[in-house]
């Protein structure tokens, strides 16, 4: 029997799971007295399983557990099968699921929602249209509070006691500044890449993103560590062409036709030289398109199996998100991979096209409300870099020597800024 996935059934994996006991307070306020919005009878009954295992004993309940306090709801029991093991197979499906636990409080959020729509269609019934207007009013108004109160979710924690180890580190010891850009002044105004960060690099069509994406790659790789990088954009050659260009400082075209600019000798032995750098790069490059729900699951992978210290998204528009319009789905994305920055404590870099400036305004510095279909990338995003090229100055197309900078249009520690640079052979950006 094959299930569709809902939030509900994420929810019931993560239950399960007892290695995500930070989430289990959130799911049980939440939802524990509250599972009006739970659509199927299979997750109404195994939440509720959950929740008795947990309220009991603060603890992860086991497919047994849940399966052993499912069978005291007989009637329902009997309804999903439990006698035939059917039930077993969706408790197994929902173990599968358990890895999204990034996305906890947006699962949770999704069920709530479900729920208040529900509640808000049903206010009519709580009056009726021959009562006074003052009542009808005041009744919409009290079955309105109760519906944005139980919107509301999220544990607390008293900071001088759940985060003490966390104060204790910040006042005792230097703080680690994180990883660096490689670009001085950026990084004199930012202070470093932190461990939580979501860092989104955004320009218009063909000025660079990619390319300054990878300066920074090769700052974290010589002085942190691997990196991933998710090429969505770029094909196999194309992205190893821009490699070898970029360790080579060669353009693309003197790699094709192998007419250097530099002479034959020392373009051959700069071409051999990237050749064999690119060879030892710690960087994983995945070229497979994938949905948001997949490509967290292989960013899981490269951090916790092959210990990334950077994940890089180029671009986040072409990330998957089956059955939304762009602005949602880029919605979900970005909540995605900033959850997957706490839960990880690991940066994600993607890179995001910005919208095409009309006539009139093409040649004006980009600004954060051009993040095309942003849906919440500004308010997701802890740094937001975005990069401009001054095209009145242009050189040849292919060496894309052109002036320009790179605006800090948010940091959250930090101050927003401005550093001029220019794109150099081999499309490498540099400070100037």
């Amino acid at each position: 029997m094959s299930y569709k996935e809902r939030p509900e059934d994420v929810l019931v994996g993560v239950m399960m799971d007892a290695t995500r006991g930070d989430k289990h307070g959130a799911i049980y306020s939440a939802l524990s007295h509250n599972l009006r919005g739970v659509e199927t009878l299979e997750a109404q009954l195994a939440l509720r399983a959950c929740f008795a295992f947990y309220g009991r004993s603060h603890g992860s309940p086991n497919m047994l557990d849940v399966d052993e306090e499912a069978r005291k709801f007989a009637f329902e029991y009997d309804e999903v099968g439990g006698e035939e093991r059917f039930y077993w197979e969706y408790l197994r499906h929902c173990q599968e699921l358990s890895d999204h636990a990034a996305n906890t409080e947006w699962y949770i959020e999704q069920v709530l929602a479900r729920i208040a729509r529900n509640d808000i269609a049903n206010i009519q019934r709580k009056y009726s249209p021959n009562d006074e207007i003052p009542h009808i009013i005041s009744v919409i108004r009290k079955e309105l509070d109760k519906v944005e109160e139980g919107m509301f979710m999220g544990d607390k924690a008293h900071v001088g006691t759940e985060y003490l180890s966390e104060l204790d580190s910040i006042v005792g010891d230097a703080i680690d500044p994180g990883l660096m850009t490689g670009f001085k002044g950026l990084d004199d105004i930012i202070g470093g890449i932190t461990n939580e960060d979501l860092f989104i690099i955004g320009a218009r069509p063909s000025v660079g993103k990619t390319s300054f994406a990878l300066s920074i790659a090769e700052s974290i790789m010589n002085t942190a560590g691997p990196v991933s990088f998710y090429s969505f954009d770029m094909g196999k050659k194309q992205m190893l062409l821009r490699l070898l260009s970029f360790e080579s400082r060669l353009t693309i075209k003197e790699i094709k036709t192998k007419e250097f600019g530099c002479g034959r000798t020392e373009g051959y032995a700069r071409l051999s030289a990237a050749y064999d750098k690119i060879g030892k790069l710690p960087m994983f490059i995945t070229f497979q398109h994938m949905n948001i729900n997949t490509l967290c699951r292989s960013i899981r992978t490269d951090v916790k199996k092959r210990g990334v210290k950077a994940v890089f998204v180029d671009y986040l528009q072409l990330v998957g998100v089956q059955g939304k319009e762009e602005y949602a789905a880029v919605t979900e994305v970005s909540k995605a991979l900033k959850g997957l920055t706490h839960e990880l404590e690991t940066p994600i870099i993607p890179l995001s096209q910005l919208r095409r400036p009309d006539l009139a305004h093409r040649n004006q510095p980009p600004t954060l409300a051009d993040l095309r279909s942003s849906g919440q990338l500004d308010a997701d995003a802890s740094l937001v870099i975005l990069l401009h090229r001054n095209p009145e100055e242009g050189g040849s197309g292919d060496l894309l020597s052109r002036n320009g900078f790179a605006t800090i249009a948010k940091a959250q520690n930090g101050p927003n800024g401005r550093v001029s640079m220019e794109i150099t052979k081999g499309f490498r950006w540099v400070e100037v």
